[in-house]
């Protein structure tokens, strides 16, 4: 597996869709960034098809989230603990 560095994910913004799935628009969604040290993923209760908006569906009730540590390495590199 290639390694990515963290510069590929340093374009990342609030309300970012992460798909679960290629070709989806159900997707995780970046609720909240700790740069170089975490982020937060969330699944909203609402569909895309329910409420388009990313930012309001984050605004209610999630199915679930999750806390992603990044952990820095050299040259710019961080991975996931």
């Amino acid at each position: 597996m290639q390694k990515k560095s963290f510069r590929n994910y340093s374009a990342l913004q609030l309300a970012t869709l992460c798909p679960a799935v290629p070709g989806t628009k159900e997707a995780f969604i970046i609720q909240q960034i700790l740069p170089g040290k975490a982020f937060v993923l969330v699944v909203p209760i609402h569909t895309a098809v329910e409420e388009p908006d990313a930012l309001r569906r984050m605004a209610g009730s999630l199915r679930v989230s999750w806390v992603l540590a990044l952990e820095t390495l050299e040259h710019e590199k961080a991975k996931l603990i």
